[in-house]
């Protein structure tokens, strides 16, 4: 990630100004379990993560861990010593009097921290205290690190209990946790081990924000961890502004150079001042311009063929979240789905000769459109049995039992651009959504009209156009 190169700016456009913030109860699973469509997914909601034995022990540890993700901050926290003052001492003294030395600052700290009823918390740079958490993250088990600012649209604006949620912290460290590459090539990404792969990373990422978020309240900095089970933030604008990937074809998801779009993340939001990471450019606009692979592979065709739009104030390929909602609930043969991410071409294990078209990738933007039809070529994206360690087995009635309706075994799918000129994706603008507040009363959703604005949406280049001629946004 070092060696990537940073911008100052997002690849994609991002207008903060009109960006509306949105509530939990507007995605597209909390609107499933609300009822908004229909009781059959209603009910297919409530079993969702716990279709096969691996995932529902998951998504048992990672409920236990939700109590743990906020907590008290310490009252007076050790102002750090200078790491040279704390070998030196603990190279004459006893171990015990290491923590003596925590709370001594140099002179200038002491004159700053006069007079005052407590003592500033933990280190004052904000250079060391990011490369400090990063560490800590690696060592804790991390993949991949970044640290960046959260705007304010971000946030949530309501929790899943309709609670309004007021912005607390200005910083975030952002954590990927890696899927898994062998695993993902033995599978066919929306088989049964899908959704096992999924929690297992969430598991991870759980435990590791939660540790350093008990780590920094215990320091004196207000600090809460952000899961896939309780979460305050929308996690892909901070993996964006963390300097973690860009914007994909995909849509509502963030690729990374190394892994893809093969990561779960989580997020620490704190107070503790942290110097934020650029974003990147490794030219995949342009790489996924010319590369349509996970559209044509989708199960439900949720992702787009077509051009990127402007959507609630950025610009992104935005996918049909009730397509994509409705088949990985509804998905009889598997759990969940992550089929855009076994076809991806930067699904890749980052062994020698992946190093070399990936780098070209990067370099070379006359090679991308090349290097994406080799990865069909080559069967990137296919089965591959001996990768496979795993029994297909369903959790059902509490009791693991063999799947009632088999599994997927999908192989590539050449023909399915076939879609493309008939392809509809439907659009549910922020105005469309249900209210943060809005608790177990079903809102249905208006399929009709959100088609209508996905063939009007604006296009960026429009956007781009109107901003600079200072003219508002259009109305729909």
């Amino acid at each position: 990630m070092e060696r990537i190169k940073r911008v100052d700016e997002p690849t994609t456009l991002i207008i903060p100004d009109e960006i509306k913030r949105v509530s939990v109860r507007a995605g597209g699973f909390p609107r499933a379990a609300h009822g908004d469509m229909g009781p059959k997914f209603q009910n297919d909601v409530k079993v969702f993560a716990y279709k096969t034995p691996q995932a529902q022990s998951y998504v048992q540890l990672i409920d236990a861990m939700v109590p743990h993700q906020d907590g008290p901050v310490a009252d007076v926290a050790a102002v750090v010593a200078d790491d040279a003052a704390v070998a030196d001492v603990a190279a004459v003294a006893d171990v015990a009097a290491v923590a003596d030395v925590a709370a001594v600052a140099d002179d200038a700290a002491v004159a700053d921290d006069a007079g005052r009823d407590d003592v500033v918390a933990g280190a004052s740079d904000p250079d060391h205290n990011a490369a400090a958490l990063k560490a800590l993250a690696y060592h804790l088990g991390g993949d991949m690190v970044g640290v960046c600012r959260v705007p304010n649209y971000a946030w949530y604006s309501h929790n899943k209990a309709g609670e309004k949620i007021e912005p607390r912290h200005k910083n975030a460290v952002v954590i990927l946790l890696d899927q898994g590459y062998e695993t993902m090539e033995g599978a066919s990404g929306d088989d049964w081990v899908s959704g096992a792969q999924s929690m297992r990373a969430y598991m991870r990422g759980a435990q590791i924000a939660g540790i350093m978020g008990e780590h920094l309240r215990s320091l004196g900095h207000s600090a809460r961890s952000h899961t896939n089970r309780e979460s305050e933030v929308l996690h892909i604008p901070l993996v964006l502004e963390a300097g973690l990937g860009e914007m994909s074809r995909i849509g509502e998801l963030v690729l990374n150079p190394f892994v893809g779009p093969r990561f779960k993340s989580v997020v620490l939001t704190t107070d503790m001042p942290l110097t934020p990471d650029r974003q990147i450019d490794f030219g995949l606009q342009d790489f996924c311009n010319k590369c349509t692979k996970c559209a044509r592979e989708c199960p439900c065709g949720a992702i787009p063929f077509g051009d990127k739009v402007v959507f609630n104030g950025y610009e992104t390929w935005k996918p049909d979240v009730e397509k994509c909602t409705k088949y990985r609930l509804g998905n009889l043969k598997g759990s969940a789905c992550g089929r855009c991410m076994k076809t991806c071409p930067f699904n890749i294990e980052g062994v020698l000769a992946e190093r070399a078209f990936l780098w070209a990738a990067i370099k070379l933007p006359f090679t991308r459109r090349f290097i994406a039809r080799l990865d069909d070529r080559v069967g990137n994206g296919s089965i591959n049995p001996v990768k496979k360690w795993w029994w297909d087995l369903q959790w059902k009635d509490g009791r693991t039992i063999e799947p009632e309706k088999g599994t997927n075994a999908r192989e590539l799918d050449m023909d399915g651009g076939r879609i493309a000129d008939r392809q509809k994706i439907a659009l549910y603008e922020p105005d469309m959504l249900p209210p943060g507040d809005n608790r177990m009363v079903p809102v249905k959703l208006d399929r009709k009209e959100a088609v209508r604005r996905g063939e009007t949406a604006e296009s960026p280049a429009a956007a781009r156009r109107r901003i600079a001629q200072r003219t508002p946004p259009p109305t729909r």
